[in-house]
């Protein structure tokens, strides 16, 4: 209509780049920090991973894990948390490096990755989370991030990952290891603080019975779907890289 093209004129210069005005009507959907997920073993990685853990790699000439934060603080992500427990000693020069926060998952042994959520539940919300083991080609975060998402691309080899199914927007409205989507998820997610509330709830209703131990934090998720507004983030094809076993990497670099 004429009056959205004559607000969203008074957001955007003739250059298509962001007004006062249109910097101060982002400003709800700023990321507020992020969470690094490295908590876990790397079994499939052994005996490599008995030296160090995944994320400590170095992959074309980097450290996995200190490329993922340079990315996310050239974003102007500077509230970082990384989540350890496996080898966690081997993490804490990150501190006086890169200035992020270190969280310890105690119950990383025996459970799955939703006990680190519950490490840094009071600071989960408005957030990246991101698994430490991905190596993204391109910076693929942003200061800003509308609603709560989960990244994915165009569906590839069958393997153990979710396959998404949307609508046309991009809402997720079934999430399943056997689905008929044409996505999967991968990457990093982003929570609204309501979001993130909920699912730190479910995770907490839960923890005590045996068959949640072996669960990932997005089976959670996909268990209460319906709960959640959740759209698929599609990134093209070849940005991101994840390493499930010795040949992947090696295919790699």
């Amino acid at each position: 209509t004429d009056a959205a093209a004559k607000g969203l004129g008074s957001r955007i210069n003739s250059s298509a780049a962001p007004t006062s005005a249109g910097i101060a009507a982002l400003e709800p959907y700023r990321v507020d920090n992020a969470i690094i997920l490295a908590a876990g073993m790397a079994t499939r990685f052994a005996p490599l991973s008995f030296e160090k853990p995944k994320a400590l790699f170095e992959v074309q000439g980097e450290i996995l894990i200190e490329r993922l934060i340079r990315q996310l603080q050239e974003t102007g992500i500077d509230d970082i948390t990384v989540v350890v427990g496996y080898m966690k000693e081997s993490f804490f020069y990150l501190e006086d490096r890169f200035g992020v926060k270190i969280a310890v998952s105690n119950d990383y042994s025996k459970r799955n990755n939703h006990s680190s959520l519950l490490a840094v539940k009071s600071s989960f919300g408005n957030t990246y989370l991101c698994s430490s083991d991905i190596y993204f080609s391109e910076n693929v975060f942003s200061p800003y991030a509308y609603g709560t998402w989960i990244s994915s691309e165009e569906k590839g080899e069958p393997d153990d990952r979710y396959i998404l199914k949307t609508t046309r927007s991009g809402k997720v409205t079934e999430m399943s290891k056997t689905g008929t989507g044409h996505y999967e998820m991968r990457g990093p997610a982003h929570f609204t603080k309501e979001d993130a509330t909920r699912l730190i709830a479910h995770i907490e209703d839960e923890y005590d019975q045996p068959e949640t131990a072996p669960k990932l934090w997005d089976d959670i998720l996909a268990e209460h779907l319906d709960e959640f507004s959740l759209r698929a983030r599609i990134l093209p094809k070849g940005v991101m890289h994840e390493f499930n076993y010795v040949q992947d990497l090696a295919s790699f670099d």
